[in-house]
């Protein structure tokens, strides 16, 4: 609501009129524990817990889940320096319901996202995951957790030679570039 703020300094006096916001708390802890390394586009398997903050078990409430979607610079530890966006391609944003449902009499559920990514990511992508928990009375508790999406099953990434103080490679001369092929975790795999 609007509230009126009036402070008297001296024989001035100011006034103020104020907007405050009233923000309810979670009631609810929600768990969404997800598998580990990227997430796979398509289908992935997840648990999902909730309980009331003062440890009572919150069973039959209904949950739903969604997703912002967006790129990210596609990268591993033990692969820096190589490159494994496609810059031809490139991914909208995208906004997407990927999971809901009821958890059980113990507060718990097994959730099957759908994430709808297509072909046109240049790499790995970002998503935003929001879980909202509904009360019986209609209010809800919200979880929020980011995780990487795989649209791809293996991923291919090119390392250019290092040429010192140049940004370009003389031509008629060899050059060696170095190229992996890793999946959706960063870890090597043969038969591109």
């Amino acid at each position: 609501g609007i509230w009126s703020a009036e402070i008297n300094v001296g024989g001035v006096s100011f006034h103020k009129n104020l907007r405050i916001e009233t923000i309810k708390p979670n009631r609810l802890k929600i768990d969404l524990d997800l598998p580990k390394g990227a997430l796979a586009s398509g289908s992935n398997n997840a648990k999902l817990h909730t309980e009331w903050l003062n440890g009572n078990v919150a069973s039959g409430l209904k949950y739903d889940i969604s997703a912002t979607i967006i790129e990210t610079k596609t990268s591993w530890k033990n692969w820096s320096g190589y490159v494994f966006d496609n810059p031809t391609k490139s991914f909208d944003t995208s906004e997407q319901n990927v999971a809901k449902g009821e958890v059980g009499q113990q507060g718990d559920a097994s959730c099957l996202l759908n994430f709808n990514t297509g072909k046109t990511a240049p790499g790995l992508l970002k998503a935003s995951l929001v879980t909202h928990v509904y009360e019986p009375s209609g209010e809800f508790s919200v979880d929020v957790m980011q995780a990487l999406i795989a649209p791809y099953s293996r991923f291919v990434g090119v390392k250019a030679p290092q040429q010192p103080r140049q940004s370009h490679l003389d031509t008629d001369k060899d050059h060696v570039f170095s190229v992996v092929s890793v999946d959706k975790n960063g870890t090597p795999v043969g038969n591109v």
